[in-house]
């Protein structure tokens, strides 16, 4: 049996309305006005006039204004000067929402984001092999980028020595003790993260920094001379000196008696010795080098639990490299991983990407993101038509890798259909049902430079308002809104065969396809009841920079809005209607803390006033009033709208007769309008267990107090490899399943 459901699940994007494609409307026609699509005249065969709507608020709901600067934030309640109410831009993102799945158009909110991961270290991904960049700037000031090698990478034996490290560290001039790397302890595990090993190396050496050319520290190590017999051809399981581990990884070489000092402390040694024999003896004993110090400073939380050391790279006087250019790939997606992590991080305490220890995270960014002329990095190899050159650059071992592919491209892979990606991508020229309806703003590239393709809205949407005086909850502490960052493979992508299980190993933006439009859950009676949003209890380790505190709106309160449409179709209008009530159980998300069950609503129409602009505007239209006709939606108005709708009021109480609203579905999409209703739909026990909670996910191990840590499940899932869990299809008939603690 399951545990628990996500927060959210996914209506499936297909492109096609009904087995066919979307219809779409040619901009170029809209804008010359040979299109229906018209805001310069009334059509007399389309519909004008006004939606008056109810809306009952189901759980506490957060409509904010602005967020404070406080620790935690406090998100202001939207007022109409002292009224309180809710913002007509939640609503009609509300609304568009739903009217976007029904019709299946364009994904009006998404950017062509691209992706990393953390390389895995048991898929063998890591990087051990470390460079110095160097930096040429040609006669036209362009750079061009290289890697010296400095130290070569891990290696598995038993077996050959791949061909790209024999190349990278030619026996001519590099023999194992000086291009071996080898391994400086000085780190433990406590109750807080990882700190440093009293008395050791580098908490004696004053925690060093990494080795940088406009910084250059360097430190002297005592290393086995028979290794100056060996080169790289002549690793093999028994080679002395080598540190290997699990008798078949050869990892480095040792350093003899811990014996590593500083350069001061070695001209020192020097210094003491009268003997011109004795100072050449210890300067034969010790080779110079430079250290690779990732540190912990500031991170020790972040930082892995196994990390016990640093690394001492040979760096003897006159040593010569080989030069091997970086492929522009490469520095592109170490360009593209480091801009994403700084964007991903703005707001957080440790700032990300971690640098080498005493590397400047500003300079980095002046720099573009790229790495700078004397840096050390983690380097890889592949041979491009003939000729060796380094595809992979990373500050770290487990740095992150990138993703093939991007979300444009994911989603455009959807039956090849370009018309799902926003309006505003060079290859879109028509627009989907509800860009025609709500508007569209964008600037497109062309050859003549960026080019405005606008189009007005056709419908206006205007703040709910109560007609009696809202009621607020006492302030209260919302639990962290702490969501997966995408692309969280187990929630997001899935492949044609079900079968195939995508993780974040095997993702590939150009194969796997998005599960669609995100849509949160209704939570159960018991969970909103019992306040499961809120933070009872702030333990002094809780981050209060995450946390937000508010006064929601008491539920069971209305508050009414209206609508104001131009030039519908009959079609149109039926997609705005059902967009508003797809169903009579049907419960719409909105405002703050969806992920937490607030901000659940119920929205009704009381009715449809349509106005006939021929007779408006004729001899008759001063007597006959604003309205020519009305649909009525509920048997009985309700008491107090005659202030702020008194035209609809007096109509609606009249003895008019109500004309029924014609419906065209032609922009309705069953299966959509079904999933719709069934994800919607809070209360249903066909769809949702009564008994399961919606929340977060947590381990076995945790509990729900335990808050921002929900990276934690996703770990364990994704090393589960016989139990990974992916997010359950919705079956017509069947309780959705949800997912298990691991």
């Amino acid at each position: 049996m399951s545990d628990f459901y996500n927060p959210y699940h996914f209506i499936p994007v297909t492109g096609n309305i009904n087995g066919k494609a979307t219809p779409t409307s040619n901009f170029e026609k809209i804008k010359r006005g040979e299109d229906i699509i018209r805001h310069d005249l009334w059509q007399a065969d389309r519909y004008s006039g006004r939606l008056v709507c109810k809306i009952d608020l189901i759980s506490p709901t957060v409509a904010g204004s602005e967020h404070t600067s406080e620790t935690p934030v406090f998100v202001k309640p939207y007022k109409i000067g002292e009224q309180l109410a809710i913002p007509a831009n939640s609503l009609r993102g509300m609304v568009g929402t739903v009217a976007e799945s029904l019709s299946q158009s364009a994904l009006r909110i998404l950017y062509d984001e691209t992706y990393s991961r953390r390389r895995q270290l048991q898929h063998r991904e890591s990087l051990s092999a470390i460079g110095m960049v160097k930096v040429i700037i040609n006669a036209k000031n362009e750079p061009s980028y290289f890697i010296l090698p400095l130290c070569m990478a891990n290696l598995e034996l038993p077996g050959n020595v791949p061909e790209k490290w024999i190349y990278a560290f030619p026996r001519e001039i590099n023999t194992l003790r000086t291009c071996m790397g080898a391994y400086v302890n000085g780190y433990k595990h406590n109750q807080h993260g990882v700190d440093y090993q009293p008395d050791s190396f580098l908490e004696n050496q004053k925690y060093p920094n990494c080795f940088h050319k406009n910084k250059q520290e360097y430190y002297y190590a005592k290393l086995s001379k028979e290794l100056d017999k060996y080169t790289v051809v002549d690793i093999k399981r028994d080679t002395p000196s080598l540190y290997v581990k699990k008798d078949r990884f050869v990892l480095g070489q040792k350093i003899l008696e811990d014996s590593i000092i500083s350069e001061f402390q070695f001209k020192q040694k020097l210094d003491q010795q009268t003997s011109e024999k004795e100072k050449d003896r210890i300067k034969q004993d010790y080779v110079r080098g430079v250290l690779y110090v990732l540190g912990i400073d500031g991170r020790q939380a972040e930082i892995p639990h196994t990390k016990k050391h640093e690394r001492f790279i040979p760096y003897p006087e006159g040593k010569r490299f080989r030069q091997i250019p970086i492929m522009k790939k490469a520095l592109e997606d170490f360009k593209q991983i480091a801009s994403e992590r700084i964007d991903a991080n703005k707001e957080e305490a440790v700032k990300l990407p971690f640098l080498p220890k005493g590397y400047s995270l500003d300079k980095f960014k002046q720099n573009g993101c790229l790495p700078d002329d004397g840096d050390l990095l983690y380097f890889d190899l592949e041979k491009i038509e003939g000729v060796w050159k380094v595809s992979t650059i990373s500050y770290s071992a487990l740095w992150r890798k990138t993703i093939t592919g991007s979300l444009y491209k994911a989603f455009s892979s959807i039956n090849e259909n370009i018309n799902l990606l926003p309006w505003g991508h060079e290859k879109r020229t028509g627009l989907t049902p509800v860009e025609a309806l709500f508007g569209v703003v964008a600037t497109k590239k062309t050859v003549d430079g960026p080019h405005s393709q606008n189009l007005a809205s056709r419908v206006r949407f205007f703040d709910a308002k109560p007609v009696v005086e809202l009621e607020m909850l006492p302030l209260t502490t919302l639990k962290i809104l702490s969501s997966p960052k995408p692309p969280a493979p187990c929630l997001y992508f899935h492949r044609n065969n079900p079968q195939d299980l995508v993780n974040k190993v095997n993702l590939n933006l150009e194969k796997d396809l998005p599960n669609g439009r995100k849509v949160y859950l209704p939570h159960p009676t018991f969970q909103i009841e019992r306040q499961d949003w809120e933070t009872k209890d702030i333990p002094e380790n809780q981050r209060l920079e995450l946390k937000m505190q508010c006064t929601p709106l008491k539920p069971r309160q209305s508050l009414y809005f209206h609508i104001d449409f131009e030039n519908l179709s009959k079609a149109e209008l039926t997609l705005l209607k059902m967009a508003i009530s797809p169903d009579s159980g049907f419960h719409h998300r909105l405002g703050l803390g969806k992920p937490l069950g607030l901000g659940m609503v119920q929205a009704e129409i009381l009715g449809v006033f349509y106005l006939n602009r021929v007779a408006r505007y004729s001899i008759n239209g001063i007597t006959n009033g604003r309205y020519s006709s009305l649909t009525r939606f509920t048997s009985q108005w309700p008491v107090g709208l005659h202030e702020s709708y008194p035209l609809e009021t007096n109509l609606y109480l009249s003895d008019t007769v109500s004309q029924a609203l014609l419906e065209d579905k032609l922009y309705i999409d069953k299966q959509s309008l079904e999933y719709v209703i069934q994800l919607g739909s809070a209360g249903n026990s066909q769809v949702f267990d009564p008994n399961m909670q919606v929340r977060y996910p947590y381990t076995s191990d945790q509990n729900d107090k335990e808050e921002g840590e929900i990276f934690k499940w996703f770990v364990n899932n994704d090393k589960a490899r016989n139990a990974y869990q992916a997010l359950p299809k919705l079956v017509k008939g069947q309780q959705l399943k949800g997912f298990k603690k691991n």
